[in-house]
């Protein structure tokens, strides 16, 4: 996670000023110390948020196109937080490993190696079915196909290709193609 002109990842909590804005997708652990980031809107007022972690050890923050809204990934727990106010706004996941922008359609892919979502702003557009057993891969876009494609993991280092409906979510392959519950 890198700095922006628009945010900071602090190396621990402040130990002066305004008490830090705490975000917990569960209620627990909002007085320890999580993910700390100084948010600058410009402005307007700094201010700081501890973000309490998920379940992974991704972390990463995405300023949603045309809006005054972040993504804020804090050890795989989604938050959705406005910038100007420190308001949350959605939590998601715990297990988040992969975040990519899609400036042209103004929205975010998320996935967590299982599926995949797509937000735009706030709200979640589609969630695909499931496409591995366990990691995803190799993720493309394609805007001009229309298509997401990838490969998930099936079984025995083998992986199984996929493609996503980038419009509806719809699925053509993965890995549960290729089982057979009969």
């Amino acid at each position: 996670m890198t700095d922006t002109p628009q945010h900071q990842l602090l190396a621990g909590l402040p130990g002066d000023g305004p008490l830090p804005l705490q975000f917990s997708a569960t209620g627990q652990g909002q007085h320890s110390e999580g993910i700390v980031i100084r948010f600058l809107p410009e402005g307007m007022p700094s201010w700081v948020g501890n973000f309490q972690p998920g379940f992974c050890r991704f972390n990463s923050v995405l300023e949603v196109e045309s809006s005054f809204h972040v993504i804020v990934v804090a050890g795989g727990q989604g938050y959705i937080v406005d910038v100007r106010n420190g308001l949350l706004l959605k939590h998601f996941g715990g297990d988040i490993e992969n975040l990519i922008s899609i400036p042209e359609l103004g929205s975010t892919l998320v996935s967590n190696g299982l599926w995949l979502r797509l937000f735009k702003g706030e709200a979640e557009v589609w969630c695909t079915e499931r496409l591995s057993l366990d990691g995803i891969r190799d993720i493309q876009i394609s805007l001009a196909d229309g298509f997401i494609t990838g490969e998930g993991w099936y079984m025995e280092d083998s992986w199984s290709p996929f493609k996503v409906c980038i419009s509806s979510g719809e699925v053509i392959g993965g890995a549960f193609e290729s089982l057979d519950f009969s």
